[in-house]
């Protein structure tokens, strides 16, 4: 029996994700503006997810579905690729995607799961375009904003007793 088709929004994904691969296992195989797009494409949803009051969730639930999906992203401004200048517009549209996708704390979780932190670390450390990198500097600022408050709230329900020797949580 055939396989199942995948869905039409899912093969979206996987096509903007394919682009972005593109320019990292050969950069020329694409023109430089279909990456552009790609990039600008995955921006775009992401920010529309962030922006919107009654975020469309489903957006969020098909990119965080696959996290292949999300790993070839974060690959693209990992310093895994080469950092041809013409592509900098391809990479700081996928910092600001991956920025966009701190401001839920699914998309966080995620980006945990796959590593993100670290592998915007590295890209930080070759990249010289400004653009991109403050697009990852924004990145860390959240990352460790919320790394912040949810360990503050995880903590805030734990109490010591007198002694300081124990801890227990709070009721």
């Amino acid at each position: 029996s055939p396989s199942p088709s995948p869905s039409p929004t899912m093969t979206v994904f996987a096509m903007i994700v394919r682009q972005l691969e593109s320019s990292i296992a050969v950069p020329e195989s694409e023109p430089p503006l279909r990456r552009l797009g790609a990039a600008g494409t995955l921006k775009n949803l992401l920010m529309a997810v962030e922006e919107a009051e009654d975020a469309p969730s489903w957006i969020l639930d098909l990119f965080l579905a696959d996290h292949e999906i999300l790993r070839t992203v974060l690959k693209s401004i990992s310093g895994a690729s080469p950092l041809v200048q013409p592509e900098a517009l391809v990479r700081q549209a996928v910092a600001e995607a991956l920025y966009f996708l701190t401001q839920s704390k699914r998309g966080r979780d995620a980006l945990w799961q796959c590593d993100g932190p670290e592998a915007m670390r590295k890209g930080y450390e070759l990249e010289v375009h400004p653009g991109v990198c403050n697009a990852m500097e924004m990145f860390a600022q959240e990352i460790l904003k919320h790394s912040e408050i949810e360990s503050a709230l995880a903590n805030s329900n734990t109490v010591s007793d007198v002694s300081g020797d124990k801890c227990c949580r709070a009721a």
